[in-house]
């Protein structure tokens, strides 16, 4: 069992978002209430339409244990104020969630989908190593991976760095590991956001 788990949903905004930025605020200090005390969200920075909301229980409870507390109204009915589409989440388990990776100025988000015939161990054999690369690099503020509970061939990599040029001139210097990455995988979207930390 992982120390933690991690909750990222991506979802379409609407122009109440900026309109009324009361209301995100309220759907994060419902989920404060309810014990998800650190999260960070953001948008998209190649598509500024799209929120990136990063929840953490790390507090001792699952996320099948966590209760939307009544006080807050409805979850569904607050974020459709918010929002153009239904939120789509994933929960991510994870051995740390380095606080670094969001107070970055730009956090890349890798999402990866593994081929169907590449076993989690095989992924992770390379995942380690390029995580273990991206620590070193220039320009790097700290980095994690995890394989999504729902979906065994999901995976997320979080990395923040100071720019996307320093992540480019990282993955550019180590094209080994990227090929054998890329062989490993169906598909891979990369989104970047700069994070707000909620307090």
């Amino acid at each position: 069992m992982a120390p933690i788990v991690t909750e990222i949903i991506h979802v379409k905004i609407n122009d109440a978002f900026h309109e009324k930025p009361e209301l995100h605020k309220e759907l994060r200090e419902g989920a404060a209430y309810g014990g998800l005390i650190h999260q960070s969200y953001g948008l998209g920075l190649e598509d500024p339409t799209q929120l990136h909301w990063i929840l953490h229980f790390d507090q001792g409870f699952l996320p099948k244990d966590f209760t939307w507390p009544e006080k807050y109204g409805n979850f569904r009915q607050k974020i459709s104020g918010i929002t153009a589409s239904d939120p789509v989440s994933y929960f991510v388990p994870l051995d740390a969630f380095p606080s670094k990776i969001t107070s970055a100025p730009v956090t890349e988000i890798a999402i990866m989908t593994l081929k169907d015939d590449v076993s989690i161990e095989q992924y992770k054999s390379i995942a380690d190593k390029m995580i273990a690369s991206a620590k070193q690099a220039p320009g790097v503020h700290d980095a994690c991976y995890g394989i999504t509970e729902a979906d065994p061939h999901r995976a997320y990599v979080f990395v923040g760095w100071d720019s996307i040029d320093a992540q480019h001139k990282w993955a550019n210097g180590e094209p080994d590991i990227i090929a054998a990455l890329k062989q490993r995988l169906a598909g891979l979207e990369m989104i970047h956001v700069k994070f707000n930390d909620h307090n």
